[in-house]
């Protein structure tokens, strides 16, 4: 639990977004589970204690088991708080044998989280029935992050009686990742859409997976279903741990006197970080793996490196800089007591693109840089994001689907857009035609409608209704219905009895001149939006 700091025998959970991202173990008890929207989770556990996630605070807390695994001789590459992830070549070596590597990780972060801050132990850290994936460190080691990430999950404490755990599957060798991958179910790649699928055509493993042609992959599934592809037949591309630095695409400042003040060191990093962009643009590349490296006035040399799915941009870079720095500058130290307590300062400030692609494009002006408007913009929300979080600020997109309100993608700021953008052209069946209504209505509000002869109207199966529409009442106000379009008929996943679903929807203009989008579910009408 690194969003709050708080008595672990206590039940609470951690929110973003309105769904629980951590808990406690008495909460866990209580049937909460990571994932769960609040309403769910209060309902599951009496005198449930909601906390807001606070990233500044994971960062700085979660400082403390980045340094104690920098103290193997590695670089840490960070993907989020609660992740990191190094190249074991080094360190294998040294202690005879990735078993053994595994087992000191282990016990050096469960060391950093028994002692304060966290004091985990108070908690039951060690305990065999402890919730470990929340409370303790999961460690695994294999060909790339994936399959690491999928040795770390298995590295689970249960009970003694169902489960006896050997110290050897904590690693995958090099030559047996396929048998590992083989039979794992399709859902560990975290594709929900695609999950479901290829679970209709039978495919439920990620052998299964593997074994389909790697060019009908391609073209049935496009790149993302190409890239879990390669994660299928173990070949992961990608490798961000342990790169050289590439030296082309490097910045850096110093400071003197040394910079103690967060927002002093924001301001310069700003600038960087807008320097090492415009640097990248100007040879059609972007960056996905970036390194930020600092030296403070203590002669202490820190560095970080930060995955992103897509490419990184300079009010992305501010904004996890300004985290940072207040973490590494936060960070407790020994005092000299000869020297006496000073503040603590940065002296070097450095940013480098360690992995480079091409990049999509940007549309600029015909003097080859943005609108001054987009720049000052892009300044502001990046302030915005720094004080209220990364998702203070959201940009819409339109992906696919049939309901107007899953057509609508809400995606932080800085963030690239959803790769579901590219289905938004796309014909889905039972869809609205444009255009789309102006205000959609969450929830939507019940209303009623009836035919001429005041029966009330509705749409069968089949798609063919009673009549015509002739009144609708909106918030208890009748209202003459002037003309009307429709029905277009949608039944959902009905090969699912859980979530079938089977709606109606009927676009109406009444006497005001106000047009309305009305749909019928389970023989009731609702209003879902409205046209300008």
């Amino acid at each position: 639990m690194i969003a709050t700091l708080r008595r672990l025998d206590e039940p609470f959970v951690v929110l973003e977004s309105g769904r629980v991202v951590a808990c406690t173990a008495p909460a866990h008890r209580l049937g909460v589970r990571i994932g769960q929207r609040r309403k769910e989770a209060e309902s599951l556990c009496e005198g449930l204690v909601v906390l807001p996630r606070d990233p500044t605070d994971e960062v700085r807390t979660f400082e403390y088991v980045v340094r104690a695994l920098e103290a193997f001789g590695v670089e840490v590459a960070l993907r989020e708080p609660g992740w990191a992830g190094f190249a074991t070549r080094g360190p294998t070596r040294r202690l005879g044998g990735e078993v053994a590597l595994a087992d000191a990780v282990s016990a050096a972060v469960s060391a950093v989280l028994a002692a304060p801050p966290f004091s985990l132990a108070e908690a039951g850290l060690h305990r065999p029935d402890a919730l470990r994936e929340e409370m303790g460190c999961l460690v695994g080691i294999g060909d790339g992050p994936f399959v690491a990430m999928l040795v770390a999950q298995a590295d689970r404490i249960g009970p003694s009686a169902v489960r006896q755990r050997t110290e050897e599957q904590r690693v995958v060798e090099h030559g047996a990742t396929v048998a590992f991958l083989r039979a794992k179910p399709i859902e560990v790649l975290h594709r929900p859409k695609l999950t479901e699928v290829l679970r209709h055509l039978g495919i439920v493993t990620l052998g299964d997976f593997a074994a389909l042609p790697v060019d009908d992959v391609l073209a049935r599934f496009g790149s993302d279903g190409a890239h879990c592809h390669e994660l299928s037949r173990g070949e992961e591309v990608s490798r961000p741990l342990g790169r050289a630095a590439v030296a082309t695409y490097a910045k850096e400042v110093l400071f003197d006197p040394p910079a103690s003040v967060v927002d002093e060191l924001t301001f310069v990093a700003r600038t960087l970080a807008e320097e090492l962009m415009a640097a990248l643009a100007d040879d059609g590349r972007a960056c996905s793996l970036l390194l930020c490296e600092v030296a403070t006035s203590e002669g202490e040399r820190l560095v970080r490196r930060w995955s992103h799915d897509g490419p990184w941009s300079a009010p992305l870079i501010v904004e996890r800089l300004r985290w940072q720095l207040d973490a590494w500058l936060s960070s407790p130290r020994v005092v000299d007591e000869q020297e006496g307590d000073y503040p603590r300062g940065i002296e070097r400030l450095g940013l480098v693109a360690e992995e480079v692609a091409a990049a999509t494009g940007r549309e600029v002006t015909l003097w080859g840089r943005p609108p001054s408007d987009t720049e000052r913009v892009e300044r502001v929300l990046a302030r915005v994001q720094g004080l209220l979080g990364p998702d203070a600020v959201q940009r819409p997109f339109l992906v696919g689907g049939r309901d107007p309100r899953e057509r609508v993608r809400l995606v932080p700021f800085g963030e690239p857009p959803p790769p579901e953008r590219r289905f938004a052209d796309l014909p889905w069946p039972g869809r609205l035609p444009a255009p789309n209504p102006v205000l959609l209505v969450i929830p939507p509000v019940a209303v009623s409608l009836s035919t001429e002869e005041g029966t009330p109207f509705f749409v069968d199966g089949r798609g063919t209704t009673n009549g015509a529409p002739s009144v609708v009442v909106i918030n208890g106000r009748n209202s003459e219905v002037t003309a009307w379009a429709g029905p277009w008929p949608v039944d959902e996943q009905w090969w699912q009895q859980a979530s079938a679903r089977r709606r109606a929807r009927l676009q109406v203009v009444v006497a005001t001149g106000a047009a309305y989008l009305l749909a019928q579910e389970r023989g009731r009408w609702f209003l879902e939006g409205r046209y300008d």
